[in-house]
């Protein structure tokens, strides 16, 4: 099974940058794991599963550079607390990007990706960096999960922009 990454388009910008392993993802604007009872009650079963991506509709945009997320990549989705989700494997270095819950059909996302460090082709060395900023809505028909999560990536003295658009359905389709 594979899982969306974010470096799909993100290895044609950066090629000859390489990572390893960094520090821990930082929660920007998350409450510790639950809704402050803001919304009477837990939605995060909702969104739960592994959605599959679907065309079109499905790119990585990083610096300009638009690459389609391939039919059939799955985002794997769990609850990690009350109304707070975790959606795997969103950042360069695999980690999973944390959302909130914000209503019955609708999450958002404001995450910092764990840094990391590596070599740029030029030479020297490198912290890449990700801010993700997003929101995502849930229709019953079909089901249907879309959500868009964009942010800057700093790496090798450049900072391109990033845009993640998916869209998917917990039925696989062909590859």
């Amino acid at each position: 099974m594979r899982v969306v990454l974010a470096f799909i388009a993100l290895a044609a910008f950066t090629s000859g940058c390489g990572g390893s392993s960094g520090s821990g993802a930082s929660t920007s604007g998350l409450d510790g794991g639950t809704d402050g009872g803001t919304l009477g009650q837990d939605y995060a079963g909702s969104f739960v599963g592994t959605w599959y991506s679907t065309l079109p509709g499905s790119t990585v945009t990083v610096g300009g550079v638009v690459t389609p997320i391939p039919p059939g990549t799955a985002l794997p989705i769990t609850a990690t607390a009350t109304n707070q989700l975790s959606l795997a494997g969103l950042c360069q270095s695999g980690a999973a990007v944390t959302a909130t819950v914000t209503g019955p059909n609708a999450f958002s996302i404001a995450f910092d990706c764990p840094a990391q460090t590596g070599t740029c082709q030029a030479g020297g060395t490198t912290t890449l960096t990700e801010s993700l900023q997003g929101s995502g809505q849930l229709s019953q028909a079909g089901p249907t999960l879309t959500f868009t999560m964009s942010g800057v990536v700093s790496e090798c003295g450049q900072t391109p922009s990033i845009l993640v658009a998916f869209t998917g359905s917990k039925t696989q389709t062909k590859k």
